[in-house]
Parts: structure tokens; sequence; C-alpha cells
């Protein structure tokens, strides 16, 4: 039996519709009609994989099977390995022997008439030690930074700020994924509150605590938090009228 059979089944078994799963998973109902007839490219893979995990959770099916089956139906796709062309095989000409034993008498030479240089300055252990320290601190990474991805499900207009500056104000495009980073925070004023799906580090946010237009969303390494007060960056957006 195939994945989208399952999660049909199981969904009939336990007497629940798809309006009330779609309440339940914050998933849109054409979507989950999409996935019970077999239809999962609705979405990139990796927003489909939450929905069908949050589904098989709902119905009572072992959501790492599910994932186990999905992944086996659409496997990612193997990067493609480029092979060097190779290298062309020449004959090593007497003439350039010749030429390359002259230019090594020549340097031997100028290198004995050189004047002997001055002593080296030795530097005291603790300053070596600082060198040392400034060259081996690590350089900011992907992996230290707070990555927000969204995708748009309706029309949305958004004002993101990273870090208390804001960066991006305007619709969310509706054909592909936005990610936004920063060091310790990132902070929204969205015109909707379901009219985007976010995923932070890897994980879908949970929008169900969204219940006021505009909503403004703190997010952190620790917690994603509903914001009743305006962000101090709102005094910078433009205003109706003005370019």
């Amino acid at each position: 039996m195939s994945l989208h059979q399952k999660l049909k089944e199981a969904r009939e078994a336990k007497g629940v519709s798809l309006e009330l799963l779609s309440q339940n998973t914050r998933i849109r109902q054409e979507c989950l009609s999409a996935m019970e007839e077999g239809d999962f490219s609705f979405l990139p893979c990796p927003y489909v994989r939450m929905f069908v995990k949050a589904y098989a959770e709902e119905v009572g099916l072992d959501p790492d099977e599910a994932l186990a089956e999905f992944d086996r139906a659409f496997p990612p796709e193997p990067p493609s390995r480029v092979e060097p062309p190779p290298k062309e095989s020449r004959a090593f000409p007497w003439r350039y022997g010749i030429g390359i034993g002259i230019l090594a008498l020549v340097g031997l030479a100028l290198l004995l008439s050189r004047k002997p240089s001055p002593p080296p300055i030795h530097k005291s252990p603790s300053a070596a030690h600082d060198t040392l320290a400034r060259r081996e601190q690590p350089l900011p990474s992907r992996d230290t930074l707070l990555v927000l991805s969204g995708y748009a499900q309706e029309k949305t207009w958004v004002a993101v700020a990273s870090d208390g500056k804001l960066f991006y104000v305007g619709f969310m495009p509706m054909d592909r994924e936005v990610q936004w980073e920063a060091k310790e925070r990132l902070e929204l004023l969205l015109g909707k509150p379901h009219g985007v799906r976010f995923v932070l580090d890897g994980r879908p946010v949970d929008d169900s605590p969204w219940d006021r237009e505009p909503v403004r969303v703190r997010c952190t390494r620790k917690e994603v938090e509903v914001v009743r007060r305006s962000f101090p960056w709102e005094a910078s957006l433009p205003r109706p009228g003005e370019r």
C-alpha cells in the first residue's frame, strides 16, 4: 500500500474530516487533499516532509516510518560529479632542459653574491602568543547564525529586522522561499497572521497563537514569541504616500 493510501485510510479510520485535520495541523486543506491523492509536488521537498510528519502524528501513524517511506519514494538527487579532463602528456624537449640549467646557474650566482641579511628580530613569547591567538580565532560561520525561512501561502506584507536593524520590507514572493539570518534575534511584522509558513533553524514554527492583524513576532534560539508592543525600528517604516 502506498504512503498516500495509508494516510487517507488512517484518517478515515479515526473518523477525522479533512477540515478538522487542517485545523489541527495548520496545513491547508488543498495540500492535505493533494497528499491523499499521491501528489507531493505542491511545495519544496523539505516542507512536504514536515507536512507528512504532522499528518502521520495526527492520525496515529508512526511518523518515522512515514518519513522513511516518503524518502524512499522521493530520494534526494545526488550531486553530479564532474571529472577533470585528462592531462596531455608531452615529450620534454631537450632544449628546455638546457635553458632551465642556465637559469639555475644564474640564480645560484646571484644567491652567492647577496649580502648577508641582518639577524631576525625575535618576538617575546607573549607577543607571539597574541599573534597566534588572533590567527586561530574562528570566523563566524553559517552554523552560528539564526536562520529563518519563509514560504508564502497567500499574498502577505512583511517587515523583518535582524538584530534590531530593519532590512526587508514588502510583499512575500509567491514562487520561492525567502531566508533571513541574524546573530541573536529576528523580529517580524506580518500583515496576515497565517499568510506565511516559517521554519526556524530547520524546525516548523507554530503560528497558532498568532491571532491578530498585524502580528509582531520575535524569534530567538530559545523561543518564538508574540510581541504586543511596537518594535523600535517600526518608526523607520515608510508611511502611506511616502516613496
